[in-house]
């Protein structure tokens, strides 16, 4: 039961470093861009263009990886019940 716990406790740090990760990641493209926007180097309709591909790609990608993740717990919930069956 220890053992559980110290999983979902490390599950959970990477969860929220992964998170804290993106967040970061994201607002300095957004301050890159608008830095871009400011100095007349890039249109406002390209920065909209940008950020909005950017955030697709950004909720694209945690779907993908939500999903392998819950591929990844049904296998060994499968793995568990033929244990148990054999």
């Amino acid at each position: 039961h220890t053992d559980q716990i110290k999983n979902e406790k490390k599950k959970m740090w990477w969860g929220l470093a992964a998170m804290l990760l993106s967040k970061l990641t994201f607002g300095i493209a957004v301050c890159w861009f608008v830095y871009e926007v400011v100095s007349g180097q890039m249109k406002v309709g390209s920065l909209v263009f940008v950020l909005t591909a950017i955030s697709e790609m950004k909720n694209s990608l945690s779907g993908c990886f939500m999903n392998l993740g819950r591929q990844y717990e049904d296998s060994l919930h499968v793995s568990d019940v033929f244990k148990f069956l054999d």
